[in-house]
């Protein structure tokens, strides 16, 4: 049953990602590429309590690796690449012991990016 599940997430983010994806601009270097990402927040209540209070500063992303294309090469996320959102800056970050980023299903065609927000 799970894995069943996991195998539909693709085109389950496909459909999200029409209806609220926002537009990003990733880049590393002078190497820039734009596509469409959904954004959340982390899960940890925890953390969500504390972030509401102090005004989030966190975003995480989940993107398609196929859309992560730089100098065309495929790339995976590495801490310090930037996200531009709109009219604010993230950087691609590792934290609380995690790295920069994680699959979301088994095949690995999704990942979901954290980044800290620019001040």
């Amino acid at each position: 049953m799970g894995t069943d599940f996991t195998s539909k997430l693709p085109a389950f983010y496909r459909r999200i990602e029409r209806f609220r994806g926002v537009d990003i601009t990733y880049r590393r270097g002078e190497h820039s590429v734009g596509f469409k990402a959904v954004p959340t927040h982390s899960k940890n209540p925890v953390n969500k309590v504390e972030s509401f209070r102090a005004g989030s500063t966190d975003r995480e992303y989940i993107v398609f690796v196929e859309s992560l294309v730089l100098n065309g090469e495929r790339v995976t996320p590495k801490a310090g690449d930037r996200i531009r959102e709109g009219n604010h800056d993230y950087t691609v970050a590792d934290g609380d012991g995690k790295k920069c980023f994680r699959p979301m299903e088994p095949s690995g065609s999704l990942i979901r990016i954290f980044t800290k927000l620019d001040k």
